[in-house]
């Protein structure tokens, strides 16, 4: 689960393979600006088939916390 959540934030943020590991930082990511998590959390629910509540998608700063989430979830 852990790689597919990092290639969804590698998509979603057009980064190359490797740049985005398990330790990445919203800060750590200029495009995962306030907009880029919008498009990050719709891409997480939609491989996923879940839905993240807003007080869920706003503690989403880093692939661990996106990880920790979704293993939640599923």
């Amino acid at each position: 689960m852990k790689d597919k959540i990092i290639e969804v934030a590698e998509s979603t943020f057009l980064t190359d393979p490797g740049v985005i590991t398990f330790e990445t930082k919203n800060t750590d990511i200029e495009e995962w600006d306030s907009l880029g998590s919008v498009f990050f959390i719709t891409a997480l629910e939609s491989k996923f088939n879940i839905k993240i509540e807003t007080s869920e998608a706003l503690s989403i700063n880093s692939i661990q916390s996106a990880y920790e989430i979704i293993k939640e979830r599923i």
